[in-house]
């Protein structure tokens, strides 16, 4: 049986009830997944509308296989204040996704973590400030207050017609 293919562009909804949202309530997502093992992703929070108290960046990362029909991944992106339009964070979220039963359009999994890097606004602003997420010791990233662990996401293959 052959390695399948994550790479494509999906529409997916991560659980919103574990934010304190309705049970039938959904973050939506768009995410490219590309063949080199980068990935973007963008959610419909990322605007900052109540409850969301911030307006975030697109999410950047990369991919890896973790079995045949299961990836993990990690992405970074910025939050920032809806007033001042400056940078408060850098933020990371882990995902691990896969394929389950014989479905190559479906994807299911769960965001296992955001955690964060404050950008401390000095004489410069914040967006000056912010450190390195790469070089940074993991010690230092801090679970996103009010953030849940395990979020429940699918997804779904958006095919050409």
């Amino acid at each position: 049986m052959k390695a399948a293919q994550f790479w494509g562009t999906w529409y997916g909804e991560l659980d919103g009830t574990p934010f304190g949202l309705p049970p039938e309530a959904a973050i939506s997502v768009l995410m490219t997944i590309h063949h080199d093992g980068s990935l973007l992703l963008l959610d419909s929070g990322d605007f900052g509308a109540p409850p969301i108290s911030q307006v975030q960046s697109p999410m950047l990362g990369s991919w890896a296989r973790s079995g045949r029909r299961s990836i993990k991944a990690t992405a970074l992106f910025f939050a920032g204040d809806p007033d001042t339009r400056d940078t408060l964070l850098v933020k990371r979220v882990r995902l691990q996704l896969r394929f389950e039963g014989t479905d190559v359009d479906e994807l299911v999994g769960v965001a296992e973590i955001v955690e964060q890097l404050a950008c401390p606004a000095g004489p410069l602003p914040g967006f000056l400030g912010c450190p390195n997420p790469i070089t940074a010791e993991d010690s230092s990233w801090v679970p996103e207050p009010g953030g849940a662990s395990n979020v429940p996401f699918r997804a779904w293959r958006l095919r050409a017609r």
